[in-house]
């Protein structure tokens, strides 16, 4: 089964503002044919072959935190998907939130540290990882900002590897190999540790460059604790899902690990 661990589906009214911006300021648009709709992400899902995708809204706006979580929840009623919410120190009564999300059933959360400009580091955020312990999963915006090199970068590898060190209970999952756009920090803090990373990099893995880095990068880091993840709606999961199914020097058992195997371990998925 493949499981795609990093796709966007709207949570709330903001999350159309969103995707605009980030077309407009970001330079990054979404892949031909795809919009905001649950229902685009789940036809491609059934015609790329995607059993299970892990989805998160667009906005991750303080308040509209609340709100995105209680979608959260309904979307659990689409047994494809495995919604995330989301948290931020600032949001009142943090801690009923959290409680609300594991009540429901909902597996993880995410932090976007650019875009709720947050260190993931800051002792802010430590109550909220002593809280969360071990019963969610927390999937970090890791690294630059796609192709705008002048935002600041708030999830730098080597930040979030003090949060892996600080707190080893919590169930890390790093987006984008662990540095978006920032690939050699990531490889300096991220890539080899104890710790699981997605794949995502959009518009396309194939912008790494030759196919032989992103498998070294694989392979250095242990294909094992890679997750596949498209960043669907910037992210094709076909096209994804063909380029990683070709890599070298990876032998097809690693890539089934790879495209579905290691998640589907990690969430407890069954086929079907």
């Amino acid at each position: 089964m493949i499981v795609d661990v990093h796709t966007h589906s709207p949570y709330v009214k903001a999350d159309l503002e969103r995707q605009r911006w980030v077309e407009e300021h970001l330079g990054i648009t979404a892949v031909p044919g795809a919009s905001t709709a649950t229902s685009t992400l789940l036809d491609r899902m059934r015609s790329a072959g995607v059993g299970r995708a892990v989805c998160f809204s667009y906005h991750m706006r303080t308040d509209r935190l609340a709100e995105m979580n209680r979608r959260a929840v309904e979307l659990l009623a689409h047994p494809q998907l495995i919604p995330f919410g989301g948290i931020h120190p600032s949001l009142p009564h943090w801690q009923d939130e959290i409680g609300r999300l594991k009540g429901a059933g909902v597996k993880g959360i995410k932090v976007h540290c650019n875009s709720q400009s947050v260190y993931p580091d800051s002792p802010d955020m430590f109550p909220i990882y002593e809280e969360i312990g071990d019963a969610l999963f927390v999937t970090f915006h890791a690294g630059g900002y796609f192709l705008r090199g002048d935002a600041e970068v708030y999830g730098t590898a080597e930040r979030l590897m003090r949060v892996r060190e600080a707190f080893p209970r919590l169930k890390m999952i790093l987006a984008h190999f662990g540095g978006n756009y920032m690939l050699d920090m990531a490889r300096r803090h991220v890539i080899g540790r104890d710790v699981y990373v997605d794949t995502a990099w959009p518009p396309s893995l194939r912008i790494i460059g030759d196919a032989a880095v992103v498998a070294r990068i694989i392979r250095d880091h242990g294909p094992e604790r890679v997750l596949f993840g498209t960043d669907f709606p910037y992210g094709d999961p076909a096209q994804e899902i063909a380029y990683i199914s070709e890599l070298p020097l990876l032998s097809d058992a690693e890539k089934e690990q790879v495209l579905g195997g290691n998640a589907a371990s990690l969430f407890g998925l069954r086929a079907g």
